[in-house]
């Protein structure tokens, strides 16, 4: 079903989206021209009057900082006074037994400081789990 849609969406915009290099040696999909990230910022952020949404630059990225902690990945996530499983995908430390996932690694705190938190991104530098810090200390020595 995903697949199906991503082809569809991939066909509709064409060349408006680029392939970069993202940590790991992942490729991540972005937009090709950045007018269309203004325009999306616009439509889709609290400074949009017409915006549905009314979330902000910061609680996106509070979002997606919790998104690659996998805070939601197990549980379901309160939403309007209900907690809603969405089937998030987690997002381990470690893809398979020697290989560091460097993309969690890096977006995972660089969200955390984006959101403007300074409680969440302190939280997540000063009580990480000894295992987190191994594998981010490893990767950089390794550098």
């Amino acid at each position: 079903m995903f697949e199906q849609l991503w082809v569809r969406i991939k066909d509709d915009l064409g060349t408006a989206i680029a392939k970069r290099g993202a940590p790991g040696n992942d490729a991540v999909c972005n937009w090709f021209h950045r007018q269309f990230r203004t325009v999306v910022k616009h439509r889709y952020t609290a400074s949009s009057v017409d915006n549905p949404l009314h979330v902000n630059e910061q609680d996106i990225h509070r979002n997606l900082s919790e998104y690659f902690s996998s805070q939601w990945s197990d549980e379901g996530k309160p939403f309007e006074g209900k907690c809603h499983r969405r089937h998030v995908a987690a997002q381990p430390l470690m893809i398979g037994s020697q290989t560091p996932n460097l993309r969690r690694l890096s977006c995972e705190l660089w969200h955390a400081q984006k959101s403007g938190d300074m409680k969440l991104l302190e939280a997540k530098l000063c009580n990480f789990r000894y295992d987190w810090k191994h594998c981010l200390f490893e990767n950089i020595a390794d550098s």
